[in-house]
């Protein structure tokens, strides 16, 4: 199979598999209604941050929006074999990352309490 893909100005990952956020390669990509997709962690930390709308059309958006894109996923682990790349590490489940999200927000407002 001819795999054959735009790739980022660098001339390495697709464009397609790169993070609108991050701008880095997915591990474990999901989709907003708006048809955007993003990396779950970057996503999560977005929401996390308190934003409640789509970083790219503004449209709104929470965590329950968010659905897997196993399509993509798969694409970029085969994408990853063909190039002998590693595939993206795995990430955390979606209930632990999102309270790691969390408690970084949380930390963060912290420093700025009064002691």
């Amino acid at each position: 199979m001819e795999m054959e893909m735009e790739m980022d100005a660098a001339g390495g990952t697709p464009h397609h598999f790169m993070c609108p956020i991050s701008l880095q390669p997915m591990h474990d990509p999901v989709t907003a209604p708006t048809g955007i997709t993003y990396d779950r962690r970057e996503i999560n930390r977005w929401l996390a941050a308190g934003h409640t709308s789509c970083p790219v059309t503004g449209q709104p958006l929470s965590l329950a929006d968010l659905t897997p894109n196993h399509t993509l996923r798969r694409l970029i682990d085969t994408w990853s074999c063909h190039y002998s790349t590693p595939p993206p590490a795995a990430a955390l489940p979606p209930e632990v990352d999102d309270v790691v999200e969390r408690l970084m927000v949380v930390m963060e407002g912290a420093s700025s309490w009064p002691s």
